[in-house]
């Protein structure tokens, strides 16, 4: 039970630790994910974690919305506003920037679970 609560909480930590980590800069958020790692490390919960594929479901979410955009765009009639193409490609401009912090936030925390590897 304490295990499962711990888990929990580290999970809740990280996955809220998401949108803290889109407004700042990525060199302030390593002590945080070092943290996590070392956390995950010393209560042997990598396989765990790993487990749950959230990097990987992540990816997939942000993949999905762009393609919905991508249709939504190619399948656009002549007569569309022009507010709305612009509302989708800022869409997805700023999908590219989230996903592209996310897979900086992926690598760092990759990065930090190398030092605690055995």
């Amino acid at each position: 039970l304490f295990f499962a609560l711990l888990f929990f909480s580290v999970f809740t930590l990280f996955s809220s630790g998401i949108a803290l980590y889109v407004s700042l800069h990525p060199l302030t958020q390593i002590p945080p994910l070092a943290g996590l790692a070392y956390i995950l490390k010393l209560l042997d919960q990598n396989t765990n974690f790993d487990s749950l594929h959230w990097f990987e479901a992540v990816t997939n979410r942000y993949a999905e919305e762009e393609e919905k955009l991508r249709d939504k765009l190619g399948n656009a009639k002549k007569g569309v506003k022009v507010e709305e193409t612009q509302t989708a490609l800022l869409t997805m401009k700023k999908l590219a920037a989230y996903r592209q912090e996310f897979e900086l936030l992926r690598f760092s925390f990759s990065g930090a679970r190398i030092f605690f590897k055995d």
